[in-house]
């Protein structure tokens, strides 16, 4: 999971609820049942996950310059 930038994962079927708020985004794992986010070593993963924007620059032929880059988030891979 480390090799591929995740921080966590369930076992549950589930959908993600994600929250945008300026550069700060909320993901919830939602389940029919109660989730069991773990990491890669077993230990608990505290819900919900909040992840910080860095911004990282690179020239795109679709963007016109500008990419914003999260950092890892649960069940996600990083863009670089």
């Amino acid at each position: 999971m480390k090799h591929s930038n995740i921080l966590g994962w369930a076992q549950q079927n589930h959908f993600l609820v994600v929250e945008i708020d300026g550069k700060t985004m909320r993901v919830t794992p939602l389940s029919f049942e109660p989730m069991n986010v773990v990491s890669s070593d077993g230990s608990p993963v505290s819900l919900p996950i909040t992840i910080t924007q860095t911004v990282t620059t690179r020239s795109s032929p679709w963007t016109n310059g500008m990419i914003g880059m999260l950092p890892a988030c649960f069940g996600c891979r990083r863009l670089s």
